[in-house]
């Protein structure tokens, strides 16, 4: 379960969009998006229109299958859930181990579902369960300076980054 932090323009949302419609491209039967912006950010239009054409499809002659095997068999379907720029909602991030978000990280699996969180501050983000169950972050420079420096000193920081960055 991956998740994405950086300030604003970092080029989050692009890395989303070219993970769904590339990487991720038909892995999923399901694709849910929860973004306060998808309607105003341009760099979602490729994704609407991925999940209102492809994935409409998808789902209709899936329900015709799962129709005819209603009785043989349970399937679980392969599902997608993002979650975009929502660091102030608090019914996702409450820190008594009941929000959306813990629920998701620790039971999705069980049910075929991948989150993928993306947000401005890592920080922001306070259930451990996220972090804890995360397969791996995709942070801003600045991001992770910011995230790490409570443990190591920030030009140490700086220096270790460098150093993995540089060209051998």
């Amino acid at each position: 379960m991956p998740a994405t932090s950086g300030p604003s323009k970092s080029g989050k949302s692009t890395a989303l969009v070219s993970m769904i419609l590339e990487q991720y491209r038909g892995c999923f039967e399901r694709i849910i998006i929860f973004s306060p912006s998808i309607n105003v950010d341009d760099s979602w239009k490729p994704v609407k229109k991925y999940v209102e054409k492809v994935m409409k499809d998808h789902q209709s002659a899936a329900q015709d299958h799962q129709d005819e095997q209603a009785a043989e068999m349970k399937q679980l379907y392969q599902i997608l859930v993002v979650i975009d720029d929502h660091a102030d909602s608090p019914a996702l991030h409450k820190k008594t181990g009941d929000a959306a978000l813990d629920t998701l990280f620790i039971r999705g699996r069980h049910f075929q579902i991948l989150t993928i969180v993306s947000t401005q501050k890592l920080r922001l983000i306070s259930n451990n369960a996220v972090r804890v169950n995360s397969q791996f972050f995709m942070l801003e420079k600045d991001s992770l300076l910011e995230e790490l420096t409570a443990r190591v000193p920030k030009t140490d920081l700086e220096a270790m980054y460098e150093a993995a960055v540089s060209e051998p």
